[in-house]
């Protein structure tokens, strides 16, 4: 890798972080605290978590997801999830960068959710 490959690696994660943290500090995270039966009713009638918006879900292992949801069912939530791919996953030493990856997540599994 050369040096003008380094500054842009560099630059583009510099970039990636500053707009997290704007758009990150632009919204407001409102969490639910109703009984799980009742917060999993809602959620799987569309009241509490909407198709486009941004959730933080806490499942029962106690793993936080974070996902922009596409499509809510009876049972489950569906959505985009960000992850960074690192040079040695994507077996391409160009193709490192933030990868959008399609997650369900089962309506049971949720312990708490998040909108922001």
């Amino acid at each position: 890798m050369n040096t003008l490959d380094l500054i842009f690696l560099c630059a583009l994660r510099l970039l990636t972080a500053v707009l997290i943290v704007f758009l990150g500090g632009c919204t407001r995270t409102t969490y639910t605290d109703l009984p799980q039966q009742t917060m999993h009713a809602k959620i799987a009638s569309g009241e509490l978590v909407r198709s486009g918006e941004r959730v933080t879900i806490t499942l029962r292992a106690g793993e936080q997801r974070e996902l922009t949801v596409s499509a809510i069912t009876t049972d489950s939530v569906i959505g985009k999830e960000a992850r960074w791919l690192e040079r040695h996953e994507s077996g391409f030493e160009e193709e490192a960068g933030v990868v959008f990856e399609e997650v369900t997540i089962p309506i049971n599994d949720i312990v708490l959710s998040g909108t922001d």
